[in-house]
């Protein structure tokens, strides 16, 4: 077969198609998890297995989504959250690498620090969604508190290690 002047094998075209379908298989096989998580939370919540005061259901949402769009809402609401994110990243972003350059300055600081950073590494930050909507409350505070705490731990790390690793000569 030819195709853009180049000529494929029979053998390369049968590769090509193996992959194709093999492509479509797993893309299948995603939807289709997919479709049926979304098709068991809504019949659990239908059915009453889950709160959906808590955990809201996909029509809900989706209703939600669209009334907010009819009424000129919902691209609001989008952009007032992806400033949250941005001003809770860059304020995490600074605090961290200010708290980096301390850790740096300071050998006893960085020891002092040091179990704190590493549990609160390893700490799951979005488990920290539920205690910070009672320590702020919930809105805009809590989404810029989550976002700030989700940053400032990654960026104390990476930038304090990143500083550590610097050649004595070259300071």
């Amino acid at each position: 077969m030819k195709t853009d002047n180049k000529v494929i094998s029979n053998e390369h075209l049968a590769y090509l198609q193996k992959v194709r379908r093999e492509r479509q298989r797993v893309m299948l096989g995603r939807l289709a998890i997919l479709a049926f998580f979304v098709l068991g939370w809504e019949l659990a919540g239908r059915w009453g297995l889950i709160d959906t005061f808590i955990t809201s259901q996909p029509s809900r949402i989706l209703t939600t989504m669209v009334n907010l769009y009819r009424e000129g809402q919902l691209f609001r609401h989008i952009l007032i959250t992806v400033l949250e994110n941005i001003v809770g990243f860059i304020s995490g972003t600074l605090l961290g690498t200010l708290l980096a350059i301390a850790l740096w300055w300071s050998d006893y600081l960085s020891r002092v620090l040091d179990p704190y950073l590493v549990v609160l590494n390893a700490l799951p930050k979005v488990a920290l969604g539920p205690v910070l909507i009672v320590w702020v409350g919930n809105g805009a505070p809590a989404i810029i508190a989550m976002a700030l705490l989700i940053s400032l731990i990654v960026t104390v790390l990476t930038v304090y290690s990143g500083f550590s690793q610097v050649d004595e000569e070259k300071i």
